[in-house]
C-alpha cells in the first residue's frame, strides 16, 4: 500500500497511466468493430445513372464524387435513424406499411372484360345511386327559439318563408341531397327525423347544434343502378382493389411462414 502511494506520487508513473489509457481510448475508437458500409458497384452505378437523369448531363469527376459522398451521408443518416428507433414513429411506420403493400401490389395484372363484367354483377350495390330528398324546413337559431304555435301554423299551410331566421346554410328549400349530405349539413338527429318522415307532414322542433328546425319532406327520389358503361373505370378500380387485397393477403402470410412469432400474455 505504502509503495502504491509513493508510486501514484511519481509524476512519471500518472503520465504513463494515462498514456495507456489513452492508447486504449484511441484504440478502441479506430479498431476494426465499426459498422462496415459497402457500396456496390452496381449501388454505385445505381446512384450515378439517377443523378445523370436528373441532370440530364453527363456527370464530371467531382460530381460523381459528391454524388456517391451524399449517398453514403444518407445510409449513415438511415442507419442512425434505424439505431435510434425513428423507424417507430407512427407516420414512419404508417408510410413505410404503404410502401410494402405497394411493392406486394406491383404485378397486379390487368383485368379482363369478362371478369369487370362479373365483378359489376356481384357488386351492383356499390355502383347505386344514392336516394336523394327534397325538404322544405323552418329554421331557428339560438338566440331566436320558435314561438310556441309555429309547428299549428305551418299544418294550417302558413307560408314557411315568412317563419323563421335567414340563413345560408339552412335555406327553406333543401333539393336533391343524399342523406349523408342532409345529416353533414343538419346534423344527425334532424337528418334520422328526416329519414323517417312521412311525405308532406310538418315536424318539429328538431334540435341541431345551430338551432330547432321545423321540417317537411316533399319528395324522396330512389337511387338507380348505373350502367355499367357509366360506370367501368370505377368497376375495375374496385376489381383491382379486391384482387390486390387477395394477393397480399396471401404475400402476407408467406412472409409470416418465416417468422417464429410470440405474442406474449397470450396463452
Amino acid at each position: 500500500m505504502k509503495l502504491l502511494s509513493s508510486l501514484i506520487s511519481e509524476p512519471l508513473f500518472v503520465f504513463l497511466v494515462l498514456g495507456g489509457l489513452l492508447f486504449l481510448a484511441d484504440h478502441q475508437l479506430n479498431s476494426n468493430d465499426k459498422p462496415e458500409l459497402i457500396v456496390s458497384e452496381a449501388t454505385r452505378a445505381a446512384v450515378l445513372e439517377q443523378q445523370h437523369n436528373l441532370r440530364g448531363s453527363k456527370l464530371s469527376v467531382e460530381e460523381q464524387v459528391l454524388a456517391i459522398d451524399e449517398f453514403v451521408d444518407e445510409e449513415i443518416l438511415l442507419k442512425e435513424a434505424y439505431r435510434l428507433g425513428l423507424d417507430k414513429d407512427q407516420i414512419i411506420r404508417t408510410r413505410l406499411l404503404r410502401k410494402m403493400r405497394y411493392i406486394l401490389s406491383t404485378d397486379q395484372r390487368e383485368p379482363t372484360e369478362e371478369e369487370l363484367r362479373r365483378y359489376y354483377s356481384a357488386n351492383l350495390g356499390k355502383f347505386a345511386q344514392q336516394d336523394t330528398i327534397n325538404i322544405e324546413q323552418v329554421f331557428f337559431d339560438l338566440e331566436n327559439p320558435p314561438f310556441n304555435n309555429v309547428l299549428e301554423k305551418l299544418n294550417e299551410d302558413f307560408p314557411s318563408v315568412k317563419l323563421g331566421n335567414k340563413h345560408a346554410r339552412f335555406p327553406n328549400r333543401v333539393e336533391g341531397e343524399s342523406l349523408e349530405e342532409i345529416m353533414a349539413r343538419f346534423g344527425k338527429n334532424v337528418s334520422e327525423a328526416i329519414s323517417g318522415a312521412n311525405k308532406g307532414e310538418w315536424y318539429g322542433p328538431l334540435i341541431s347544434p345551430y338551432g330547432q328546425h321545423f321540417i317537411r319532406v316533399i319528395s324522396v327520389h330512389k337511387g338507380s343502378i348505373s350502367p355499367y358503361l357509366n360506370v367501368k373505370k370505377y368497376v375495375k378500380n374496385g376489381w383491382i382493389k379486391e384482387e390486390q387485397k387477395k394477393a397480399n393477403t396471401k404475400k402476407i402470410e408467406a412472409l409470416r411462414n418465416q417468422y417464429s412469432i410470440r405474442i406474449e400474455g397470450v396463452q
